[in-house]
């Protein structure tokens, strides 16, 4: 199996080096494509201690990212998106909070992490502007993730629970993932993504895939029992078919197969998912993520920049509270920044998120303005704006916010108006150039020579021979 991965290896490294958009591709897939059993049943993690997991390998294929980068260079030019001055913002007060955090060694190994996902965001962001390239690079990160809910439905139905999740052995971006919950946010991710860009897809065969993916990533999350997998996907969901009305066999076909879905499922599913009412008081789960969110609004009010990134776990007792057990983990994006990176932290990260969102709508919008909906650009910008859904209500009870999924959806998004400019400058040129030449067009019509004077023509018989006195012929 090792010369089998190491094979592999080569391959992806010389299909890399040889075209940008693979290398990128490549990229994104080793840092979400994170099932429970690698396809080769070797176990990887956070430590690298399997194949094609870990630092090692990310390092690895960032590396070989950039060199395929810079050997094509005249052929992507960069150009700036309109997220970089915030993200730079965000990565700058995680650095500081970083230096002045409260455990050197977690906060310099949650910093090289930031540090290498920060490249990955602005190199990305440069060489993405072109519509096809960031077409490309949308639907390998939603084919990624869809992947991993693939082998995860192979495991837990087809393998009958080869791969349980009580394990907590399912690995994410960078060795992020290592439960349920933050799996079932990915598969939402997936599910959402996937289907918007399937019915975009004139291709039957790339169609029936792509919602196949979809319909696997949709099914496991539900079956993870994770509440805020199942609301985010839900929600994005119903934002999808909204937004996608006009396949009505789809909409049709989706709500059948939900409520078909929804009747198989155990009454322990609904018991979980509707004991949202009591969880605060009677879930263990729920109270230990309540007791977090305060403690990270503790560390905020104690230090300007919080503990730093990575110091949560070993320095959550400092800020426990009475009754509430300890919480190794933020359980929340936006309280995880809270804690680890202070009021300064928390906001700018939150003005980021709004501002992913905002420039994938407004991408929309124009889109939509100069005549492009429902085209193949129109279809991977809803893809994007769905699948921004699940990450942003799933995290909410998920500590999320170094993980690579984060840095590659926000340059998703971002990326999204600069495609959508070139695309609006593009069809308006073409529509000036079309009513350039209809204006030519008018005027040559208006302009035309004087019609020239009819000839008189001759009796049916011909002319006699000689012709007539001032006729043709005479």
């Amino acid at each position: 199996m090792k010369a089998v991965a190491f094979l592999l290896f080569l391959i992806l490294v010389v299909q890399g080096l040889r075209d940008a958009r693979w290398a990128t591709a490549i990229y994104i897939w080793q840092a979400t494509f994170r099932p429970h059993e690698f396809p080769f049943g070797d176990r990887g993690g956070p430590s690298g201690d399997g194949y094609l997991t870990g630092p090692p390998w990310n390092l690895g294929m960032l590396g070989v990212m950039l060199l395929s980068w810079v050997l094509h260079a005249r052929q992507m030019p960069p150009r700036v998106t309109k997220l970089m001055p915030l993200m730079t913002l965000n990565i700058v007060i995680l650095c500081i909070a970083c230096l002045l955090g409260q455990n050197t060694i977690a906060n310099q190994i949650t910093l090289q992490a930031i540090v290498q996902k920060a490249i990955t965001f602005y190199v990305f962001c440069f060489v993405a502007c072109d519509p096809d390239r960031w077409q490309f690079y949308v639907r390998a990160f939603a084919i990624s993730l869809g992947m991993t809910g693939v082998t995860g439905f192979v495991n837990q139905v087809v393998l009958d629970g080869y791969a349980r999740f009580d394990h907590a052995e399912i690995l994410g971006p960078g060795g992020d993932i290592s439960d349920r919950n933050d799996f079932a946010m990915n598969l939402g991710i997936a599910c959402a993504m996937l289907v918007p860009i399937a019915l975009g897809e004139n291709r039957w065969l790339y169609r029936l895939t792509y919602l196949g993916m979809g319909g696997m990533s949709a099914i496991l999350a539900m079956m993870s029992g994770s509440r805020g997998g199942a609301l985010g996907l839900i929600l994005a969901m119903c934002y999808a078919l909204a937004r996608l009305h006009h396949k009505r066999w789809f909409v049709a076909m989706s709500v059948a197969g939900g409520l078909a879905f929804a009747a198989q499922l155990p009454p322990s599913f609904y018991e979980r998912i509707f004991g949202v009412k009591t969880a605060a008081t009677a879930d263990p789960s729920a109270m230990g993520r309540i007791c977090a969110w305060r403690a990270g609004a503790i560390m905020a009010k104690q230090h300007t920049f919080g503990i730093g990134p990575g110091a949560w776990a070993s320095r959550i007792k400092r800020y426990e509270i009475q009754g509430c057990p300890a919480a190794t983990a933020p359980h929340s994006h936006i309280y995880g920044m809270l804690g680890e990176a202070g009021y300064p932290g928390a906001v700018v990260w939150a003005l980021v998120m709004m501002a992913a969102y905002y420039y994938a709508s407004r991408a929309e919008k124009k889109l939509v303005k100069v005549g492009q909906r429902r085209t193949e650009l129109w279809y991977h910008v809803i893809a994007v704006r769905c699948g921004y859904i699940p990450f942003a209500l799933s995290g909410m009870f998920l500590s999320c916010q170094y993980h690579e999924t984060f840095f590659i959806l926000m340059c998703c998004c971002g990326v999204a108006d600069n495609v959508a400019d070139q695309t609006t400058k593009r069809v308006e040129a073409e529509q000036e150039e079309e009513r350039r030449l209809e204006e030519e067009r008018r005027r040559e019509s208006l302009v035309a020579p004087p019609p020239q004077p009819m000839v008189a023509q001759g009796p049916p018989g011909g002319y006699p021979p000689g012709g007539y006195p001032g006729y043709p012929g005479a």
